[in-house]
């Protein structure tokens, strides 16, 4: 049973960073979930430019 166990554990999903946030100086990745002190993405205003 153990090894089940670890199989499963293996095969989820790890969170991933979101697309738009990668290399942006104002949020940080915590390795679990995007922090972001902004309200309002700056990177999603200069994408539709």
């Amino acid at each position: 049973m153990r090894r089940r166990k670890k199989k499963r554990r293996m095969e989820q999903e790890l969170p991933k960073q979101p697309a738009l946030c990668l290399r942006c100086v104002w949020g940080q990745w915590t390795g679990v979930k995007q922090y972001c002190p902004k309200q309002i993405c700056v990177k999603a205003d200069t994408a539709n430019l």
